[in-house]
C-alpha cells in the first residue's frame, strides 16, 4: 500500500484509507496538544543550515534520540 492508499484516485478503497489516516493523525495531534504524548526533538536548525542538519541525521552513531526539525 502506498502512502496515498491503494486504489485509483477517488476510489472507495483510497478514500477509506485517507479517512482512517485523518482520524489517526487527528487523535495523535490531540494527544500531543493535551500533553499525553511528548515529541522527542534531538536538534533544531533554521532552514539556512540544512546541510548542518544532515550531519546528525546521517550519523552512523545516531546517539541523539528524537527528530531533527527545522524552525523558522
Amino acid at each position: 500500500m502506498s502512502w496515498a492508499g491503494s486504489g485509483k484516485p477517488g476510489s472507495a478503497k483510497r478514500e477509506a484509507f485517507r479517512a482512517r489516516t485523518r482520524t489517526d493523525l487527528t487523535h495523535v495531534l490531540e494527544l500531543l496538544r493535551d500533553g499525553v504524548l511528548t515529541a522527542q526533538i534531538a536538534a533544531q536548525f533554521p532552514p539556512a543550515e540544512a546541510g548542518a542538519a544532515m550531519e546528525p541525521a546521517e550519523s552512523s552513531a545516531r546517539t541523539a534520540p528524537g527528530k531533527i526539525i527545522f524552525t523558522p
